[in-house]
C-alpha cells in the first residue's frame, strides 16, 4: 500500500446471519502470502488475544529505530466499528507506531 509492505490483513468471515456483516469473534489472518490462519473466538477479549500473538515481533537494535507496522484491515464484512477500534487500539498499545488501513 502506498509502497508499503503490509505486516498483518485481518479480516472476517460473513455472518451466516446476517450476511451484510462480518462474522462475531472470527476473522482471518493473513501474516505472509502462504500463512493464513481463521481464529474463531469465546468472545472479544480473546480474539483480540489471538490476533496479538500473531502479530510479528519487533527486533531491534539499541540504536535502530522501531519498525513501523502497517496492518491492513479487509472491510468486505464490517464486525462491527466497536470491535475494529479495539484491535486498533490494543495492536497500537503493544506497536504504537502502527499504521491502519481499511478497505475492501
Amino acid at each position: 500500500i502506498d509502497g508499503k509492505q503490509v505486516d498483518l490483513v485481518i479480516g472476517f468471515p460473513v455472518d451466516p446471519v446476517n450476511p451484510n456483516r462480518g462474522k462475531t469473534f472470527s476473522c482471518d489472518i493473513l501474516i505472509s502470502k502462504k500463512n493464513m490462519k481463521s481464529f474463531v473466538a469465546l468472545n472479544n477479549e480473546d480474539l483480540l488475544n489471538q490476533i496479538l500473538k500473531e502479530l510479528p515481533e519487533v527486533k531491534t537494535g539499541i540504536n535502530e529505530k522501531p519498525k513501523d507496522y502497517l496492518v491492513y484491515i479487509k472491510m468486505t464484512w464490517n464486525p462491527g466499528d466497536s470491535v475494529l477500534s479495539q484491535i486498533e487500539e490494543r495492536i497500537k498499545q503493544i506497536q504504537p507506531s502502527t499504521s491502519f488501513v481499511r478497505g475492501d
